[in-house]
């Protein structure tokens, strides 16, 4: 079986934002083997995620310093979990139920050390966008152009990491 750890990084988001994250989270489908879980990772240690990853059935990882800062944290989570592959989400990060589906094929390769999908952002609204459409440019031309020399950038949120490769 290929086990998968699902990690939702936070450390000052409101709840409510972070509930949708989990909810997106627990909907990722795994079939062929594949089980996940999913890790609640707060940086803010906050007795209210504690409760909610409780009520939400999933992992609560915190810490009592946060050095490093964001990669502090998926570092500690690293160190305590097992996954073969690590999925990494912002606390905003809403992935979609076939995640794992088009994804996990890419490290049949062997050479592959990570997956990263595109971000697109429902929150902002076109007609205020400084950034005209840069997102888009990004991941639609840039990061495919990147295929060809076989490598690629590391954006963070919404990418799966194998647990070798990081070893």
């Amino acid at each position: 079986a290929i086990r998968v750890d699902i990690f939702i990084t936070t450390v000052n988001e409101p709840k409510e934002l972070v509930e949708k994250t989990i909810t997106c989270a627990q909907a990722v489908r795994q079939t062929g083997g594949v089980t996940k879980k999913v890790h609640l990772l707060d940086d803010g240690a906050r007795e209210e995620f504690r409760a909610l990853a409780k009520e939400t059935g999933i992992n609560y990882i915190s810490r009592q310093t946060d050095e490093g800062y964001k990669a502090g944290n998926l570092s500690n989570a690293f160190k305590k979990t097992e996954g073969d592959f690590l999925v990494i989400c912002d606390a905003d990060t809403r992935l979609f139920p076939d995640f794992l589906q088009e994804t996990l094929p890419y490290f049949g390769d062997g050479s592959v050390a990570w997956v990263q999908t595109p971000h697109w952002f429902s929150d902002i609204d076109p007609e205020r966008d400084m950034l005209n459409g840069c997102n888009r440019f990004f991941f639609e031309v840039i990061q495919q152009r990147r295929g060809q020399s076989q490598s690629s950038f590391c954006c963070g949120a919404a990418s799966i990491h194998s647990r070798k490769a990081l070893e």
